[in-house]
């Protein structure tokens, strides 16, 4: 209680405001003293307030990675739901008989990260669902693509009772970029859209290598949405100029999703060792992620200096690590 009463004290409450702390003080004990799991009343009668968190994963050997991305999906309450809807086809339909043994395992672990009386789970079987290897790490990124991607073929494929789940994860987490590409001659524009359900945010730069480095994820997504400009070895082919020339590339938001997936770039492809290399920059979250998007794709027309920095639209999301 005295480490909890401390923090509302230094960052929540301002000083002579005790009774405003002790009345906090008694909302999150009565709040968490229905959420703890196996509790009895002699908990109240301590000097400690008992917390309720998610349970947590053991880690098999090198499944940190695939812990992370559960932890997250379970506490998302529309993409659970989904999952827990979904059932296997009996009709002699052709299916993916591996990727319904994940679905199900999938099933079995949130519906005990959500509601199941323990404190740690066990991902032994959703592991061996996917055939991984539990002591080989894998690239977090690529690995969420790829299950994603196959979740959504299998659940496309997959008669539902009382609904169609095709569009779960679309619904959820899909969005989509629109590129801009200006060739620096003729100023001709073209256009490019592309769907996402992620987004790799590449570990902003600025400040170097230095041995224990911060950034604030905010950087991150302006330094992801810096235009690139495409010269030397790297031109752009002007089909209005019949060459390669120099051009600016910029991304923008075009349309944003409910839950925006955000992925940390922690590999990136080192050309001196001709391998890949892990960067250890520690990356600041705050409680809000400001993400400028566009209205329409028509709205900057033919202006040279289009950026999101005269947009003027935002959207706010809150950080869920």
């Amino acid at each position: 209680v005295s480490a909890i009463r401390d923090h509302l004290l230094r960052f929540v409450c301002k000083q002579g405001e005790s009774r405003i702390v002790d009345d906090c003080l008694v909302k999150i004990q009565s709040i968490h003293h229905d959420l703890v799991m196996n509790h009895n009343d002699a908990i109240l009668t301590t000097d400690k307030i008992w917390l309720s968190t998610p349970p947590g994963l053991i880690n098999l050997g090198a499944t940190c990675y695939l812990n992370s991305q559960l932890q997250c999906l379970a506490q998302n309450l529309g993409f659970a739901h989904g999952i827990f809807s979904w059932k296997r086809r009996t009709d002699g339909a052709e299916v993916n008989s591996r990727m319904d043994r994940v679905l199900e395992t999938m099933q079995s672990i949130l519906a005990r990260m959500r509601y199941g009386p323990c404190s740690i789970v066990c991902t032994n079987e959703f592991s061996a669902a996917l055939s991984l290897e539990n002591n080989e790490m894998q690239d977090p990124n690529e690995f969420a693509r790829l299950l994603f991607d196959r979740m959504r073929e299998t659940l496309r494929s997959s008669c539902i009772d009382g609904g169609d789940l095709g569009d779960l994860l679309p619904s959820i987490f899909g969005g989509s970029f629109l590129y801009i590409t200006t060739c620096s001659e003729c100023f001709q524009q073209t256009r490019k859209s592309e769907e996402f359900m992620e987004v790799t945010l590449p570990i902003a730069d600025d400040v170097g290598l230095q041995q224990n480095s911060s950034v604030d994820i905010q950087r991150c997504v302006d330094f992801y949405l810096d235009p690139e400009h495409l010269v030397r070895d790297n031109q752009y082919f002007c089909s209005n100029c019949n060459k390669k020339c120099d051009a600016k590339r910029e991304l923008f938001f075009k349309k944003l999703p409910p839950v925006l997936n955000v992925q940390l770039a922690r590999y990136v492809f080192d050309r001196e060792t001709l391998a890949k290399r892990k960067v250890k920059t520690k990356v600041l979250l705050p409680n809000e992620l400001r993400v400028p998007f566009i209205v329409s794709d028509s709205q900057y027309g033919k202006k040279q200096n289009a950026s999101f920095a005269n947009s003027g639209v935002e959207a706010d999301y809150v950080l869920c690590a």
